[in-house]
């Protein structure tokens, strides 16, 4: 819930963007941000690769709740760089190399290669951006498609009813928990 709540509030105030963790006033259940949320751009690399896996792989099966969670193939952690040499020669993906519980740092990928980026506060925008640039240079007519991620968005944020505790409640009241 945490997650669907930040990702809201950063909509209306993108400015509260904090790659260090999260917002300095946003508060979740009486609590401000720690180390056990995760940080704002955990949350948007994630989605941003979950979007690429949609994108390059086609449909992804959303899972029912409680059920097994996705692994997100386009985003690499720290503990997986040896993973590199696995992906496809066409694929792409944003890698992530600090541990957890420490500031993210990311670089791009791109044929089995990881590639540097500024490392400030912009850092994991400069790696989409890059990812971007990559698919729209070598990838025109590729796996990724036209990259619109149009479908991939909406599989996203359309959650019509989730059970929590026994009960069904939309998205609308998602945002309000």
């Amino acid at each position: 819930m945490y997650t669907i709540k930040r990702l809201h509030y950063l909509g209306g105030k993108p400015e509260d963007y904090n790659p260090e963790g999260s917002g300095r006033d946003f508060v979740y259940q009486g609590s401000l941000w720690n180390e056990g949320f995760p940080s704002d751009p955990e949350m948007i690399s994630s989605i941003f690769c979950y979007l690429l896996d949609a994108a390059y792989y086609g449909q992804i099966p959303l899972q029912e709740w409680g059920k097994k969670t996705y692994m997100i193939n386009h985003l690499i952690s720290y503990s997986q760089v040896s993973n590199i040499h696995y992906l496809q020669d066409d694929q792409v993906a944003l890698l992530n190399t600090s541990p957890i519980g420490y500031i993210p740092i990311y670089q791009y990928v791109t044929k089995k290669q990881a590639f540097q980026v500024p490392i400030d506060q912009l850092n994991l925008f400069y790696a989409m951006a890059m990812v971007y640039a990559v698919i729209n240079k070598e990838n025109k007519q590729g796996m990724y498609g036209d990259t619109s991620f149009q479908k991939a968005m909406t599989a996203i944020f359309k959650v019509e009813t989730t059970r929590i505790g026994g009960t069904s409640v939309g998205y609308s009241s998602l945002i309000r928990m």
